[in-house]
């Protein structure tokens, strides 16, 4: 077996983003709290579940590794031990382990990227979920209607009311934090819409938060950075996400 069918393989063992939805529904039913508890738990959940199939994905690789190492691994390298020492066993199987090393680097950088991917989209479910809880409706654009919508992860309460009377609804972009990048990824607020951002994002500083009211932006951040920014001056479209879903009422 090919080096990369041994990575496809291993990472066959982490469920798909629809199989750990079932996961995150199960959880959110046990966690009790406000809004922002809620989802700061589901969050946390999420990154352990993934940290535990990563962990699983390795090993599978591995397991799979010494499996077509077999023969190499085990005659051979055995009667060097037994022969000459372990001196002699470890200059002949170093190689081999440092082959296995690379390995196990080119699986941890797919199995990083998916993270942050999975991350993403599991932050935007639990968003979801919570405000369904909320007895709130929303809609991930799919297809054309992502396109037509631009930027946007949700709209509340449809994609139909979003593209035929968008002044009845709202535009919610989610984003766990603020990176370099974060004013290329999401929307330009426009006239007689109301265009929301929903991070967790624990360093948001004032210069940020300037940015986002430029782009007419409301912000839902956790309730500490709300407060650390509203002592500095008064920023009425930083709010926390304690107050999401009563806006979106």
């Amino acid at each position: 077996m090919s080096d990369d069918a041994l990575i496809q393989e291993a990472k066959r063992t982490i469920p798909s983003l629809e199989q750990m939805r079932v996961e995150l529904e199960r959880d959110s039913e046990k966690i009790k709290g406000a809004f922002e508890d809620k989802l700061v738990a589901l969050d946390q959940r999420g990154a352990a579940l993934f940290a535990q199939y990563q962990e699983k994905a390795l090993r599978r690789l591995v397991e799979l590794w010494l499996d077509a190492k077999e023969q190499t691994l085990g005659k051979a390298y055995l009667e060097v031990l037994q022969e000459q020492g372990w001196q002699a066993f470890k200059q002949t199987v170093l190689p081999t382990l440092v082959e296995l090393s690379r390995l196990v680097q080119r699986l941890e950088k797919d199995l990083g990227n998916m993270r942050k991917a999975r991350g993403g989209s599991w932050f935007q479910y639990s968003i979801q979920l919570l405000l369904q809880q909320e007895g709130i409706a929303s809609e991930f654009p799919l297809g054309a209607n992502a396109k037509a919508l631009g930027r946007v992860d949700m709209v509340v309460p449809s994609v139909k009311v979003a593209r035929e009377q968008p002044d009845k609804a709202f535009f919610i972009t989610c984003k766990r934090t603020l990176r370099e990048r974060w004013k290329q990824e999401v929307p330009q607020g426009v006239a007689n819409r109301r265009y929301y951002l929903v991070t967790l994002d624990s360093a948001l500083s004032a210069s940020k938060a300037e940015e986002i009211k430029m782009m007419n932006l409301i912000a839902y951040v956790p309730t500490s950075v709300c407060d650390a920014l509203q002592q500095q001056c008064d920023m009425p479209w930083i709010r926390p996400l304690n107050q999401l879903p009563r806006d979106l009422r």
